[in-house]
């Protein structure tokens, strides 16, 4: 882990111009960018210099914590099935966007919504897109389809196959939570 993490401020370091500083007995990092953010859409997660700054203003539903292991973000816990195919995440409650809006299963789903839509129109053949089960019906964020709805204040998601590593996927920065009133 500590090799992968100083790769990481590596290459931070040289694609983002970040420089970081702590301070004698501080516990605070200052982050300096010298390229600015150009979007604050999870869509445009593949510039290096979001990687230095989403996660900070960005949730998902997991992460990956510092030990390794998976922790809730905006999911408080989850369960998947046997074979792998069906993963629900019971959104935390408490968690409210920047504007205000609570967060929940509802206000979450169109945020995925969005992402798929936005995967299919670029034709990505990788992600969600690639994975969730009849994303080829979606045509609009108000659409329903069979695999990404809400049961309770469950996010659930239904999977074409069986995908052990679907965590390791929502917890990419792309599928950052947002809500709708930021976005068309």
């Amino acid at each position: 882990i500590k090799l992968y993490g100083a790769i990481l401020a590596f290459l931070l370091i040289i694609t983002a111009g970040v420089v970081l500083y702590s301070g004698k007995n501080q516990e605070k990092i200052v982050v300096n960018l010298m390229n600015k953010p150009h979007s604050a859409d999870p869509y445009e997660y593949d510039h290096m210099v979001h990687h230095a700054v989403f996660p900070s203003v960005l949730g998902t539903l997991v992460s990956v914590g510092q030990t390794g292991k998976y922790q809730g973000l905006i999911a408080e816990n989850w369960t998947v099935s046997n074979d792998y195919q069906t993963w629900r995440f019971a959104i935390r409650k408490g968690l409210r966007f920047s504007d205000g809006q609570e967060i929940t299963a509802d206000s979450v789903l169109p945020s995925f919504k969005r992402i798929i839509l936005l995967q299919k129109k670029s034709k990505s053949q990788s992600g969600l897109v690639s994975i969730v089960e009849g994303v080829d019906l979606i045509k609009t964020i108000k659409e329903d389809f069979p695999g990404l709805k809400v049961e309770h204040n469950e996010i659930v998601f239904i999977l074409k196959k069986p995908t052990p590593d679907f965590l390791d996927i929502i917890s990419f920065g792309l599928y950052g939570i947002v809500s709708l009133n930021d976005f068309d």
